[in-house]
């Protein structure tokens, strides 16, 4: 590949910001038009003077997208919440994506009251001065998704079934 800019990469982000004004949900949209510039910023990058173009986070970005990642809404639906986590999980490995691509990824896919629920948990573990990880997203998920009472009343059933 030729140093400097990636006219392929360049194109797919430009064809993925248009695919923005597609998009009804403002925050959806602006998070959308972000993460198409910051392809574009990649993509045109020099990078260390080695003449490679790292565009690993687009590449990342489309697989995780054609995987067909489910959404989540929120609501009460512990089954729901624990199947979505797993499905979510389960691309990250197909896409191979980086440990702090995840929340990003991940979070995403939130709509409805999950997302509402997400940004004020961001705000909380920002005014903490919280790193936010996945590890700590998916602790917060389970907590407020599928509570200790369910995980424990599933645990029996598996114990019964042995």
């Amino acid at each position: 590949m030729a140093s400097g800019r990636n006219d392929d990469a360049i194109a797919k982000a430009i064809e993925c910001i248009a695919g923005v004004t597609t998009l009804t949900e403002p925050r959806a949209t602006a998070q959308a038009a972000t993460q198409a510039t910051q392809i574009v910023a990649q993509a045109t990058a020099y990078t260390g003077g080695q003449g490679n173009v790292q565009i690993n986070e687009f590449m990342v970005m489309s697989r995780f997208h054609k995987a067909n990642p489910p959404s989540f809404e929120g609501h009460y639906n512990p089954d729901g919440a624990q199947k979505w986590l797993q499905e979510v999980e389960k691309i990250f490995i197909w896409v191979a994506c980086f440990e702090g691509q995840k929340v990003h990824l991940g979070t995403f896919m939130l709509t409805e009251e999950a997302e509402y629920w997400w940004d004020n948990a961001c705000q909380r573990l920002d005014n903490a001065g919280t790193a936010i990880t996945w590890v700590v997203f998916r602790n917060m998920f389970l907590v407020k998704y599928f509570p200790e009472d369910i995980c424990d009343r599933k645990d029996m059933e598996f114990v019964k079934l042995e």
